[in-house]
């Protein structure tokens, strides 16, 4: 007869006794592992960390410092009773002890993955990178890895293995016994064991949140004897907003089905405040169903305080952070940004409050503020003025929260600076009264034009009348000179205007702002230096707009100069993106700078100066700035200035750099002669006063007129004089009709009819696409209102060739 030696899994049954360690695990979450000696085969594996199973044992290089301590756990482990603990490399301890009974080594349990002391956090971040691990997952799952002593681990582990030897030998019993009652018997009284071994806080409850039992750690927080908590709920033990809170909890474990996870203080009876890390997870019955729950508290004061701290201290942050004594409104502590930010160093900082770092004349909006966030009324005090060790101020949105420690009562304030992000949306404000000002603008510049062309038109008829030597004909000069500075102003608001959109080229810049600065200082006292290097990037820039700017803000410096001076022209390369406005949103930019020696702008008017119509001149029109602003704008640009009153003024102007290489053209501008040709000539404009001077304008050039309205009258017309064989030679079309068809659209219905067609497009709004590229819309010229009827003559000269 053979004498069998019965396996670990022949005399007890893995799959309880797994069960068994799995419950363990859960409740106390310390990993539970048993290996077969014999077959060196894994029996029951519960409750593996992340740590070691996601980053340690994952990777191939710190895989290595699992296999040396496995080695250094299960060498020479053949002696009972003996317990080994080994410091992993990887930073966790791990232990182990054999499972020996009568003498025989059946298997080895492990069990670890915790650390004798909080952990240095600093150490595993440096090991993330080392190894490449996804640092936050990381140390989220360091966090979930439980501190505790050396004692206390041995004491975990011994117990796990007498709990496994006593199953067992229960188990061996069984086998030679089968005497099952004593069987499960012990497995009770073992399991009764554990649960009142383990140091966290275990407890049970049915689905009404009765309690049906718990451990002595849960005995001790409730101040009740096991006996007196059965039958009982936590209304009967604890205040009702605690008791609701609790229940509130068990009644979402219980519907849901799924485990909850909640952390809180709590006072124990004697008084001591600890801070609980509980988990609640459903208590599933033989069939499977939900009969109530099982909870773990654990003691995680300790950990809580140090991560507080490390808060506290944690100098890397961008924003600023104060710790401030409840009691004395003095600073406890202080980071480094909240230090630079107010320009004192630490030890300064340690010796003011509150008090020291807000304008006294803020102090009562301040103090209002943070009444309401302890009210919890707002969670960010938003806009408050903050006074530099040197005295200037500057605003952040601060958040504050209390905290206590050693029971002493201490705000936690966390300060941003919003100085950049008010100046962004003071630019963005700018923008918007800019563009409201555009709507309206347009339209008046529109029908301005359409005035100033009856009126230009008009003394350009009058003069042809009147001898020169009359003193009538110096007048209407005068008139005329007028009426091209009114043009001019309209030309302004039009920048204003969706109609002031830039017809952009690719551009040198340099030469722009020479031939502009140049034209503007011709015959005065003021010179310009220029600092532009030749290597200076191209523009993607409306050249006529851009030089309006320029002229603007050279004339501006003159007058600011009225002894005479010099003008500092600089321009330069921009890509690196800190030295921009943070704003701008191009990689690239081109910076021009324009300084002055004048008398500088006052404080109180630096955040004024591009509004629409604000002027310190008495003659000025408040648009000049307000233009360059509008413009420079509509480039995709930013401008600025810095002054002080008495110091001179620097205008600062970003544009984006162009991804196109230049293309210039030298062609000069073709000397018109008069027109010989006579032709018969179809005008459409919804203007009276503009159709009857054009048709006196043309007229008297020699030129047969046909007036239209609008498009449909357009068409109509011109339609039966070509089917009559009497075709129009010219048509000038007005490009905007309120209300009826425009220039636009009414071309491309002629062009059907007769594809040779010459039209000219005319229109008040001197800056819309259409006039710049006229071509693309089937139109062989454009002309801008007011004109002259020297230009109309010419430019009639020109389609009839």
């Amino acid at each position: 007869m053979t004498n069998h030696q019965p396996s670990f899994s022949e005399i007890v049954n893995i799959d309880e006794l797994k069960a068994l360690f799995e419950a363990f695990s859960t409740a106390t979450g310390f990993p539970a592992c048993l290996i077969d000696e014999t077959s060196n085969e894994i029996l029951i594996g519960a409750c593996w960390r992340d740590i070691c199973a996601k980053f340690h044992r994952a990777n191939s290089d710190s895989a290595k410092h699992c296999i040396t301590s496995d080695q250094e756990l299960t060498t020479g482990l053949n002696t009972p009773g003996i317990i080994r603990i080994n410091h992993c490399q990887n930073g966790l301890v791990d232990g182990s002890t054999p499972i020996i009974i009568e003498g025989r080594h059946y298997a080895n349990l492990f069990t670890g993955q915790v650390l004798f002391e909080s952990p240095d956090i600093n150490r595993f971040k440096q090991q993330a990178q080392k190894y490449g691990y996804d640092e936050p997952a990381y140390l989220d799952a360091l966090s979930k890895v439980p501190v505790i002593s050396e004692e206390a681990f041995t004491s975990t582990l011994r117990f796990l293995s007498h709990i496994a030897t006593a199953v067992a030998k229960i188990g061996l019993v069984n086998l030679q016994s089968q005497q099952a009652g004593n069987e499960i018997a012990n497995q009770k009284a073992l399991l009764d064991s554990l649960i009142n071994s383990i140091p966290d806080l275990i407890f049970y409850k049915d689905k009404e949140s009765v309690y049906l039992g718990c451990n002595k750690a849960f005995e001790e927080y409730a101040g009740k004897k096991e006996k007196d908590i059965i039958g009982r709920t936590d209304l009967d033990f604890f205040p009702k907003k605690v008791a609701e809170f609790y229940r509130n909890k068990d009644k979402k474990v219980i519907t849901s089905g799924k485990a909850k996870h909640n952390n809180e203080w709590i006072t124990y009876p004697d008084g001591s405040e600890v801070y609980l890390d509980t988990l609640k997870i459903p208590y599933i019955g033989p069939d499977g169903n939900i009969v109530g729950l099982i909870g773990v508290s654990r003691d995680t004061t300790q950990l809580k305080e140090a991560e507080q701290r490390l808060k506290i201290i944690f100098d890397t942050a961008s924003d600023g952070i104060l710790v401030v004594d409840a009691d004395t409104k003095k600073f406890l502590t202080a980071n480094k940004a909240i230090c630079r930010m107010l320009g004192y160093t630490f030890d300064e900082m340690k010796k003011i409050g509150v008090m020291d770092i807000h304008p006294e004349k803020s102090l009562p909006y301040v103090f209002e503020q943070f009444e309401k966030q302890r009210k919890k009324e707002i969670i960010i005090a938003p806009d408050i003025p903050m006074k530099r060790k040197d005295g200037s101020v500057f605003y952040a949105d601060i958040s504050s929260s209390q905290m206590q420690l050693s029971d002493k009562q201490y705000l936690i304030g966390m300060i941003r600076d919003v100085t950049e992000k008010k100046r962004t949306e003071n630019e963005l404000l700018k923008i918007k009264k800019l563009e409201s000002l555009g709507v309206l603008a347009g339209g008046i510049a529109h029908d301005f034009n359409n005035i100033l062309t009856a009126i230009l038109g008009n003394i350009n008829l009058a003069s042809m009348f009147i001898d020169p030597e009359n003193k009538a004909y110096s007048l209407l000069e005068q008139a005329e000179k007028a009426t091209m500075r009114a043009k001019g102003l309209t030309q302004q608001l039009l920048t204003f205007s969706k109609g002031g959109e830039p017809v952009k080229h690719t551009s040198s810049i340099g030469k722009i702002i020479n031939d502009s600065a140049d034209f503007v200082l011709h015959g005065s006292s003021v010179i310009c230096e220029y600092d532009i290097p030749e290597d200076l990037w191209m523009v993607d820039i409306d050249t006529g707009q851009i030089s309006q700017v320029i002229q603007n803000i050279i004339l501006n410096a003159c007058h600011a100069m009225p002894v005479g001076g010099v003008i500092d022209v600089s321009c330069e390369n921009i890509s690196d993106t800190k030295t921009k406005p943070v704003f701008l949103s191009e990689s690239k930019y081109v910076k021009i700078t324009i300084a002055d020696t004048g008398c500088g702008i006052p404080e109180k008017y630096i955040d004024k100066i591009f509004d629409p119509y604000f002027t310190t001149k008495q003659t000025g029109s408040g648009l000049g700035l307000a233009t360059c602003h509008s413009i420079i704008g509509k480039h995709n640009g930013n401008i600025s200035v810095q002054s002080e009153a008495g110091n001179g003024a620097a205008f600062i102007i970003y544009l984006p750099a162009s991804l196109k290489s230049i293309q210039t053209s030298d062609t000069p501008e073709e000397d018109f002669a008069d027109a010989k040709c006579k032709c018969r000539i179809l005008v459409m404009d919804d203007e009276t006063i503009v159709l009857d001077v054009a048709k006196q304008m043309l007229e008297q050039l020699g030129h047969e007129v046909v007036l239209a309205k609008n498009g449909d009258e357009t068409i109509k017309l011109y339609k039966k004089y070509f089917e009559s064989d009497r075709a129009f030679d010219i048509i000038i079309m007005d490009l905007t009709i309120p209300g009826g068809m425009g220039g636009k659209n009414t071309i491309q219905e002629i062009l059907r009819v007769d594809p040779k067609a010459k039209a000219i497009v005319s229109s008040g709004y001197s800056n819309d696409p259409v006039m710049a590229y006229y071509q693309e819309y089937g139109f062989k010229a454009s002309i801008a209102k007011p004109f002259r009827m020297t230009e109309l003559s010419k430019i009639i000269s020109t389609v009839c060739i």
